[in-house]
C-alpha cells in the first residue's frame, strides 16, 4: 500500500493492517532499527564497551525529539540520549520482554516501527518511532511519538521522504549490519557479566 498526501511525496509503503504487519514491509532501516531498539532495550549493564558499540551507531548530531502526551524529555542529542537510557534502565530494572514491527518504510534511510516493552515492575510500555538514517546508514534522528499517533507518525514520514530522498551509500548496509552486530554482541556479554 502506497501512502501519499500529495502527488510527488516519496514512495511509502504501509502495513496493510497495523495487527497483521507483512513480512516483506521492510529496508535497510527497519531491519537496523527493530533490532537496536530491542537490544537497547534489553541492556541491563551498561559497560564502557557497551556505551562505545551503541555510539559507533549515530552520527555524531544525532537527535532525538519526543512528541508523545507525557514525555520525560522533549530533544536529546548524543550525550544526553546516552544518559536517559542509562537512568531508564536503572530505574526501571529493564525488561523483560521487547516486540518491535514495522509499520512503514520509505526508500532504505526511513522507517515507522511500533515498539512494545513489558518491565519488570509489570508495567508495558509502548511508543511509535519515525527514524531516519544517514547515508552511511548510522542513525541521525528519531521522533517518538504515542502509539495511537499513526497518521502523524506517517506525515512526518511523508515529510522526511520528500526532504531526504538520498539513497544509502554503496557498501554502507554491510558496514552499518558490522556495527550492529558488535553492539549485540558487547549487550550479551555485559549482561552475561551482570548474572
Amino acid at each position: 500500500m502506497t501512502h501519499s498526501n500529495q502527488p510527488g511525496m516519496g514512495h511509502i509503503e504501509v502495513a496493510s493492517t497495523v495487527d497483521a504487519v507483512p513480512s516483506r514491509l521492510s529496508n535497510h532501516a527497519a531491519e537496523l532499527l527493530t533490532r537496536y531498539v530491542r537490544t537497547v532495550y534489553s541492556i541491563r549493564n551498561w559497560t564502557d564497551g557497551v556505551e562505545s558499540a551503541r555510539r559507533s551507531m549515530l552520527t555524531d548530531d544525532f537527535a532525538i525529539e519526543n512528541r508523545r502526551r507525557l514525555p520525560m524529555y522533549l530533544e536529546l542529542g548524543v550525550e544526553h540520549a546516552s544518559e536517559h537510557f542509562k537512568t531508564f534502565t536503572e530505574v526501571s530494572g529493564g525488561s523483560i520482554d521487547r516486540t518491535s514491527e514495522i509499520i512503514a518504510v520509505s526508500g532504505d534511510r526511513l522507517a515507522v516501527i511500533r515498539s512494545r516493552r513489558e518491565m519488570v515492575d509489570g508495567s508495558v510500555k509502548e511508543e511509535v518511532t519515525v527514524s531516519r538514517l544517514a547515508t552511511d546508514l548510522r542513525f541521525e534522528r528519531a521522533v517518538v511519538l504515542d502509539p495511537e499517533d499513526l497518521d502523524a507518525a506517517l506525515e512526518l514520514l511523508d515529510e522526511l521522504a520528500v526532504a531526504h530522498p538520498e539513497s544509502a551509500a554503496v557498501g554502507a548496509y554491510e558496514e552499518a549490519l558490522a556495527r550492529l552486530e558488535t553492539f549485540e554482541r558487547a549487550v550479551e556479554s555485559a549482561n552475561a557479566a551482570e548474572d
